[in-house]
């Protein structure tokens, strides 16, 4: 199952969105911030796509990216070792932003800044 959740402070309420085929989840942004060289970036959504390999971790990145606003930021939580090659070239071809990637146990992290 993939998940797509949202953060908001506003609204800790869960509802589905069906377009996506998963979940979106609104809940507190407690501890979702990660510093960088221009400060803090917040997180929006996060896409889990941990245990999938290729091509599912790129292609459902693909397709939150479509579904997403100018502004958000997707984290993306992934393991298969060949994201670290598709994920670049996938934001490379787009306008979007990869703002961080890191890798921490065969666990691997990309953060994207939603451009248009």
């Amino acid at each position: 199952m993939l998940v797509v959740e949202k953060f908001s402070q506003a609204n800790p309420k869960v509802c589905c969105i069906v377009s996506l085929g998963a979940c979106v989840q609104n809940g507190s942004v407690a501890g979702l911030t990660m510093a960088g060289e221009h400060g803090h970036t917040n997180i929006t959504h996060r896409l889990d796509v941990l245990g999938f390999f290729c091509p599912v971790p790129v292609a459902k990145t693909r397709e939150a990216l479509e579904h997403l606003n100018t502004g958000n930021v997707l984290e993306v939580l992934a393991d298969d070792p060949e994201t670290l090659h598709d994920m670049p070239l996938l934001i490379g071809r787009g306008p979007h932003q990869l703002m961080n990637v890191q890798e921490h146990e065969g666990e691997i992290r990309f953060l994207i800044e939603v451009k248009a």
